[in-house]
C-alpha cells in the first residue's frame, strides 16, 4: 500500500468516523437542542459523511488518484480550514465549540493536507 492511500483512508475514516459519532450524538442522545446543532453545522457533518466515504469508495475501487478522489479531500481541507476561521473570527455558534473538537477538526485538517500534498507530488 502506497504513502498516498494510506493518508486518503486514514483521513477519509477519521472525519467518517467523527461526523458519524457527532451525528449519532445528536440523534441518539438528544443533543439536537444543543446551540451547537445549527443547519450550517448539520450540513457540515453531512459533507464530511458524503466525501469522506466517497473517498473511502474511490480507495476500494484503486482510483485514489482520480480527480474525484483529490477534489474531495481538497473540499475536506477547505471545509475543515472555514471551522478554524469560524471560531478564529468568533461566529455565533462555531462547529469546534470545544477544545476537543477543535483538536480533532486539526488533526483531520493536516491528514487532509498531508493527502493533497501527496497526490500533487505523486502527479
Amino acid at each position: 500500500m502506497r504513502a498516498i492511500d494510506i493518508s486518503f483512508g486514514a483521513t477519509a475514516l477519521v472525519v467518517v468516523g467523527e461526523a458519524l459519532a457527532l451525528t449519532i450524538g445528536i440523534l441518539i442522545v438528544g443533543r439536537a437542542r444543543e446551540p451547537w446543532v445549527t443547519a450550517p453545522n448539520v450540513l457540515l457533518l453531512a459533507t464530511d459523511i458524503l466525501l469522506g466515504a466517497l473517498v473511502l469508495c474511490l480507495l476500494a475501487l484503486g482510483r485514489v488518484r482520480s480527480t474525484w478522489s483529490i477534489v474531495a479531500i481538497v473540499l475536506l481541507a477547505l471545509t475543515h480550514t472555514a471551522r478554524d476561521l469560524e471560531l478564529l473570527f468568533g461566529a455565533a455558534h462555531p462547529f469546534c465549540f470545544n477544545t476537543p473538537l477543535l483538536i480533532v477538526n486539526n488533526a483531520k485538517l493536516a491528514g487532509a493536507v498531508v493527502a493533497v500534498v501527496l497526490a500533487v507530488v505523486a502527479v
